[in-house]
């Protein structure tokens, strides 16, 4: 068997395995069909005062509209909302209480403030509460609201993913804006509850705000006869325009239901684990072969430690650390694997006469190898998803984590693997005469051979100069701008860049990550190309690059609240729209030497 092929057979046999849990997970997201869209009650007030049309007739207009539900936080409007033709979705316990003494019907709860009610000693109360009025528990993105993983835990995860805009993002946002990122949260991260704001001036908006920190009365501008027209006809078209595109995509407007409490086998972490450290030994052959009793020993190990997660009640622990195991080790595997071994080459030559066959036999040699990096890169991508085959996940009640470090993982061993092959001085041999020079602590095993290799790396490059401050600083603020890209905190995106996304949304079905086609893959794409023509020391900066691809598509597939189908589309968009790049630079690049041929053939006559 060739060298490593019993790795290959473990990580091909988990794949197969986990696959029957992967469709178990696409059928619970296609039957995920419903979104309940919920009017805010006090911001249609601040347009009722504002307007001079009763609040009344806004709740009657938004149900006619097509909106199912409104926020309801004094029990005293539960009558109003009713005679509206809408749902209560409680947002104090006290509307809660009196929704069941009522025997009234709700299906969401959807908590006020920055806190759930009994938070941090009586939750349980809570609990009890919800359970008694058959209410899920709303989970609103990225309000990370307190005590919400600990009330869900007590409802036994029944809940449901709600996506709100607050009122000050509201304020910065078109109404094309808002509706984009409805749509973004319905489509790409399956919220099913929708809690809409009414549209209103921002000093309307400040002005009950003063009111409910001051307590004194509102003084609230109030608007003339055909600004008053305008902003009611501009909040119909809003909701109008919401509710058109959640039945557009083909999902159904009504009351929601939470997910059933879902989550594949134990086993499945656990096989991850083995695979993903069946794949990190593949990768690492690159840098130093050990004995197979010892890889054995090694996938053992991982999926040992998994195992002992969940028997210690950690089995969240144990999703986690396979997927991130699996998101670090099968990028590398992929780029490694599509670089193939040193020597070779497909060339392609310059005469006239068999260009054209050189050409297409260049373009074979490359999709073979993007089909080998795609191929691993997509195992991992299913596998990290296995691992994370959880509802809790789905619903972002538990997160994937070590994004950051996934992402500069695979770039550092991607870089190391390319040091390893451009320098001769870390060969095996140069490596096992080191460590035969070096007697002490060390005494020539696999420890030894890797710090060997290291001080040959030293002696390589050799004395320290301004080259090398020039392209580690070009290297470093590269790395820092794609990690920093990883969360919309550290640095955030431009205005061009949100009018670009904003256009690809309109244009597709899915937007694709931009780092993908317009870096990743034409780096990769360019960097096999170099590979196939026997141009390794071209193809190994450019696979440095190329590893973004990879990278970001496992990443995509390790947000388990993203439908499964969203991540494929999005993956085959980033391929496709990466390779038109690619060949766009390549067709630049051939352009460019062919005139610097023709400059250097000019030159060459002239000086004869």
């Amino acid at each position: 068997m060739r060298r490593g092929g019993w790795l290959w057979i473990i990580i091909a046999m988990v794949v197969v395995v986990s696959l029957p849990s992967l469709g178990q997970r696409a059928a619970i997201e296609r039957g995920n069909d419903v979104v309940e869209i919920v009017a805010d009650l006090d911001s249609l007030r601040m347009l009722s005062v504002y307007t001079g049309v009763p609040v009344e007739q806004l709740l009657a207009d938004w149900a006619a509209r097509g909106v199912t539900s409104a926020g309801v936080v004094d029990p005293a409007d539960l009558a109003l909302v009713e005679r509206a033709g809408l749902r209560p979705v409680p947002r104090t316990p006290e509307v809660v209480e009196a929704l069941v003494a009522q025997g009234g019907a709700g299906s969401l709860f959807v908590a006020a403030g920055e806190a759930m009610p009994g938070y941090p000693d009586d939750l349980a109360a809570t609990a009890e509460l919800l359970r008694r009025a058959g209410l899920a528990l709303g989970i609103v993105e990225f309000a990370e609201q307190e005590g919400e993983r600990e009330l869900a835990r007590l409802l036994g995860d029944a809940a449901v993913l709600v996506h709100s805009i607050p009122p000050r993002e509201l304020a910065r946002l078109t109404g094309e804006q808002a509706l984009a990122r409805f749509n973004r949260a319905v489509l790409e991260r399956q919220a099913r509850a929708l809690y809409v704001h009414a549209l209103v001036p921002d000093e309307v908006r400040q002005a009950f705000a003063g009111t409910a920190e001051t307590g004194a009365p509102a003084v609230v501008p109030l608007a003339g006869p055909e600004e008053a027209r305008a902003w009611l006809e501009r909040n119909g078209a809003y909701v109008s325009a919401l509710v058109q595109r959640v039945r557009a995509l083909g999902l159904t407007v009504g009351p929601v239901q939470p997910l059933p409490r879902w989550r594949n086998g134990a086993a499945v972490p656990v096989l991850v684990a083995a695979a993903a450290a069946a794949a990190a030994l593949l990768a690492g052959q690159a840098f130093v072969r050990l004995p197979w009793r010892l890889e054995l020993g090694l996938v053992t190990a991982a999926g040992a430690l998994a195992a002992a997660l969940e028997l210690a009640g950690r089995d969240v622990w144990a999703r986690q650390g396979a997927a991130f195991a699996a998101a670090c080790a099968f990028p590398v595997l992929a780029v490694l694997a599509g670089a193939g071994e040193a020597g070779g080459g497909c060339r392609v030559e310059n005469g006239r006469t068999d260009r054209g066959r050189d050409l297409v036999r260049l373009a074979r040699e490359v999709a073979r190898r993007l089909g080998i990096t795609m191929t691993v890169t997509l195992a991992g991508a299913a596998l990290v998803a296995a691992a994370l085959g959880d509802t809790r996940f789905f619903l972002k009640l538990e997160l994937f984590r070590g994004v950051k470090a996934a992402h500069l993982v695979p770039i550092a061993a991607v870089a190391a693997a390319w040091a390893m092959e451009a320098w001769p001085a870390l060969s095996e041999a140069a490596a096992a005469e080191l460590a035969r020079e070096r007697s002490g602590a060390w005494d020539g095993g696999v420890g030894g051979r890797l710090m060997a290799r290291g001080q040959a790396l030293a002696r390589r490059i050799g004395p320290f100069g301004w080259k090398h401050a020039a392209a580690g600083l070009l290297a470093a603020a590269a790395v820092f701008v794609l990690v920093a890209r990883t969360g919309n905190n550290l640095l955030p995106v431009s205005s061009w860049e949100l009018a670009f996304r904003e256009a690809l949304e309109r244009w597709l079905v899915v937007r694709p990550r931009t780092k993908e086609f317009l870096f990743g893959y034409p780096a990769l794409l360019l960097g096999l190309a170099c590979f196939a023509r026997g141009r390794r020391s071209w193809g190994w900066p450019l696979a440095v690059a190329g590893v973004v691809a990879p990278v970001s598509v496992v990443n995509t597939f390790s947000h388990a609240h993203v439908a499964l189908w969203v991540s494929a589309v999005r993956t085959a968009y980033g391929l496709l729209l990466g390779a038109i790049v690619a060949a766009a630079a390549g067709a630049v690049a051939a352009i460019w030497r062919k005139r610097l041929r023709e400059s250097a053939g000019g030159t060459r006559m002239r000086s004869h």
